[in-house]
């Protein structure tokens, strides 16, 4: 699943940075996408951060997890 953070600020974009980097790209998390139903678990391994005159974007790369590590 692909996902695209649009005009952040520099603190909000070191949050969700800040959240993958402590993941490690393995450590599954819970999300809900937008009009489901539950969380499911996903893994990040791809993410990057891009400035534009101060407002920052960040996009990731999400995949579903099916192991039994929360």
């Amino acid at each position: 699943m692909s996902l695209a953070w649009n005009a952040l600020t520099y603190d909000q974009m070191r949050a969700i940075v800040d959240f993958f980097e402590s993941r490690g790209g393995c450590e599954p998390f819970y999300f809900q996408p937008y009009g489901e139903p539950v969380a499911r678990k996903w893994t990040c391994k791809d993410w990057t951060s891009t400035a534009d005159s101060g407002v920052w974007k960040v996009t990731a790369e999400l995949v579903q997890s099916f192991s039994t590590v929360v």
